[in-house]
């Protein structure tokens, strides 16, 4: 996901006065991207047009096997790169900025960074709506308990459930459905979870640069971008995270 400072409309929400707030109504069902962009080069992005009529896509991680793989620590996470030649490359341990970056001898790399609470994309569109957490939850019910949560409410927001929403809630629907948007640049959107951790995964395996967004089970957000990796390769990192 693009970390970008947005622009959301202020609007004056009176939760108290709605027919029909988003927490009664149905979550748009996640379901496969009906347009993908099978390459990313920049003349061929999505338009905001496909990324708006998107929604998320689960998937099953399928890691290779890499026995000599190479442990790393950031911020009380434990990381496995799958290559025995692994070194670190760039290293940040200072809070709220942590950050690691891995490369191997033929010029695969990943860095792994964590996003700082204002960024993250429920804090950000308070801050913006100038709301509480507690009007959000009024509005949006159990979706915005938690970062991930609202994430993937916002991801599978489309025009269609905009026009069935309430019309006292149509501005802040539309702001969230502009922040999408904003937020994505390559499809497809997948999901995926393990025992650990839980993510949006950006793009194919056609695509030289990837983009993943995961959660820690406490809610907390970090980003993993890679370079020349191989899905097998992604999927092992994601897998092992602890």
């Amino acid at each position: 996901m693009k970390k970008i400072l947005f622009f959301i409309p202020v609007i004056v929400l009176l939760a108290a006065g709605c027919n029909q707030s988003a927490s009664n109504k149905k979550q748009p069902t996640p379901t496969s991207t009906s347009t993908t962009v099978s390459t990313k080069s920049v003349s061929n992005l999505p338009s905001d047009s496909d990324i708006a009529n998107a929604t998320t896509n689960r998937i099953d991680l399928v890691p290779g096997t890499y026995t000599d793989a190479k442990v790393f620590q950031l911020n009380g996470i434990q990381i496995l790169s799958p290559w025995s030649d692994s070194s670190v490359i760039k290293e940040s341990n200072t809070s709220p900025n942590f950050y690691i970056g891995v490369q191997n001898q033929e010029n695969e790399r990943f860095s792994i960074m964590s996003t700082p609470q204002d960024s993250e994309m429920l804090n950000s569109a308070m801050a913006q709506l100038k709301i509480t957490r507690s009007q959000m939850q009024t509005i949006f019910g159990k979706y915005a308990n938690n970062n991930y949560n609202f994430q993937d409410f916002v991801y599978n927001l489309t025009p269609t459930y905009l026009a069935q929403t309430a019309d006292n809630n149509k501005p802040l629907v539309s702001s969230l459905l502009s922040l999408k948007t904003l937020s994505v640049t390559t499809l497809p959107i997948n999901t995926f979870m393990t025992p650990s951790i839980h993510g949006f995964e950006f793009g194919t395996s056609e695509d030289k640069t990837r983009i993943i967004d995961f959660y820690t089970n406490s809610d907390v957000e970090y980003n993993l971008n890679t370079t020349n990796l191989s899905q097998k390769e992604i999927d092992f990192i994601l897998s092992n995270i602890k």
